[in-house]
């Protein structure tokens, strides 16, 4: 049996009142994390509750799920609107929807790769603590782990975000 989890993170900032966002957006605060509010959601649309979430903190906002530690996703959003939106591991169907796995499997192809990476590198250069190359977004994106947190691990500690083992041991 593998880990699954659902998660929003907010940078925290002058305006970001993350307690009464997440209130609001229906995500239960789980704390503050280096610097991010974390709070865990449930059966939310990740690239929805980000937006929402940046644009109303004027902060970045990350959201993700991993499911059964064999694919994740990770959304970025910055509160001028830019965004990223990546896959990582290998999507199989999950709920019989064949637009919803069509869209997975487009994120897992080359080409889906490729442009992820490229909107991953530009995000970060904004908001990231550390940002990345298009290069070193692809070398990541493009493993196939035995967990797929292991590549959200090697992520995260390349945007200088916050330890994932640390972000799950809160959910």
């Amino acid at each position: 049996m593998g880990f699954f989890a659902e998660w929003v993170m907010v940078r925290q900032g002058p305006q970001t009142r993350a307690r009464e966002r997440f209130a609001a957006a229906g995500v239960r605060p789980r704390g503050e994390l280096e610097g991010w509010a974390l709070g865990r959601s449930q059966d939310a649309d990740a690239g929805e509750l980000a937006s929402r979430l940046a644009s109303e903190a004027g902060e970045p906002a990350l959201g993700g799920w991993i499911y059964d530690s064999d694919f994740a996703l990770l959304v970025g959003v910055g509160p001028d609107g830019g965004s990223f939106e990546t896959l990582l591991g290998e999507p199989y169907e999950t709920d019989n929807d064949p637009d919803y796995t069509r869209e997975l499997e487009q994120l897992a192809s080359g080409p889906g790769q490729f442009a992820s990476a490229q909107a991953l590198s530009a995000w970060s250069k904004l908001h990231a603590p550390q940002p990345i190359s298009v290069e070193q977004g692809l070398t990541i994106i493009s493993e196939k782990p035995v967990f797929v947190e292991e590549v959200l691990a090697k992520l995260f500690k390349e945007l200088g975000l916050p330890e994932v083992e640390t972000l799950i041991g809160q959910l």
